[in-house]
């Protein structure tokens, strides 16, 4: 990786470096120097730059041969939501209820509807993290004066369509961090970690320690083996066709520490409700009682009916995320 970004550097370099020539000149030189790196020895790389001010074409290089951008696709989905939405624009989260609060009980449900949010549950940002989301949940839910409730919570992520991972992603990518969907309910970025420790010996099996967070609903079966000292991280999670048992395959090297692999949730709501689950005891503390916690999402698939609900905004949450 290191010698990879030393090569993408000094592509870059070398457009900057002589001013003598034109743009064009330059860039076709630069990426005659990237192409000959040998990492790229097998690979097929493109290029396409034109004048923003113009539209006329300054390079190109393989732009009609089809190949996958990977992350680079990142760099057009966020200038096109910055160009779109603006720098000032903010997802929300609402938490509400259906119902009626009866001397401190609600006689009626929870629900979190999502809009899309990307970083509610996120680590990253410190206001997005779940204990600063959850906490403010909570002091919602106290300053309406709920103590009680035996409906239940749900996740509605109903305000974006159901499909979560585009038509053309590849089975085994899907139930990998870098494959995890997205819905209008998204939490913890739709991701979980895997701490697995290695064989004693190599093609023995290896073992499953703990989840980050804990995954109540999923089912793992672990077929991943031991392979050689600093052969690297191969293993590869992939779902079963239900989603709920997730199969772990390939390879992690021998190695007396633990290492971790990060897998992916397609429904983000699923998360919303085991780190619920996980707080009750916390929310029984701040004098609030859960009946029980489940997806809203299941709920309409299951059975492919659409409630009406007279939802009443508890609190709607604005995650501090700029484009």
């Amino acid at each position: 990786m290191k010698r990879f970004l030393l090569a993408v550097a000094g592509f870059f370099f070398l457009v900057a470096g002589s001013f003598a020539q034109t743009v064009s000149q330059k860039l076709q030189k630069a990426f005659l120097a990237f192409e000959k790196d040998s990492q790229l020895k097998y690979a097929i790389s493109s290029l396409y730059v034109i004048d923003a001010s113009t539209g006329q074409v300054v390079f190109d290089k393989n732009s009609r041969v089809g190949l996958a951008p990977a992350s680079t696709q990142k760099i057009i989905t966020s200038v096109t939501a910055f160009e779109l939405l603006g720098k000032n624009y903010r997802y929300k989260t609402e938490l509400g209820y259906d119902g009626k609060i009866n001397n401190g009980e609600l006689e009626g449900s929870l629900f979190v509807v999502g809009y899309g949010d990307p970083t509610l549950g996120t680590w990253r940002f410190e206001n997005a993290k779940e204990s600063f989301v959850f906490g403010k949940w909570v002091k919602a839910m106290k300053q309406k004066g709920i103590t009680k409730f035996e409906g239940g919570v749900f996740g509605d992520d109903r305000k974006w369509e159901s499909q979560t991972t585009p038509t053309g992603w590849i089975w085994e990518d899907i139930g990998n961090y870098y494959g995890a969907g997205v819905s209008a309910l998204n939490w913890r970025e739709n991701q979980y970690d895997l701490f697995i420790k290695a064989g004693k010996e190599i093609g023995s099996k290896s073992e499953i320690l703990y989840s980050d967070p804990k995954l109540y609903q999923a089912n793992l079966i672990n077929e991943l083996k031991t392979g050689e000292k600093r052969s690297g991280d191969n293993a590869y999670i992939y779902f079963d066709l239900d989603k709920r048992i997730r199969y772990l395959r390939g390879t992690i090297p021998l190695s007396s520490k633990p290492i971790t692999i990060t897998g992916a949730v397609q429904n983000g709501s699923d998360l919303v409700r085991e780190y619920l689950f996980s707080q009750k005891e916390i929310i029984g503390k701040n004098g609030l009682n859960i009946n029980s916690i489940s997806s809203y999402f299941d709920e309409l698939t299951h059975h492919i009916i659409e409630p009406q609900i007279d939802l009443k905004l508890l609190l709607g949450l604005l995650i501090l995320f700029t484009i």
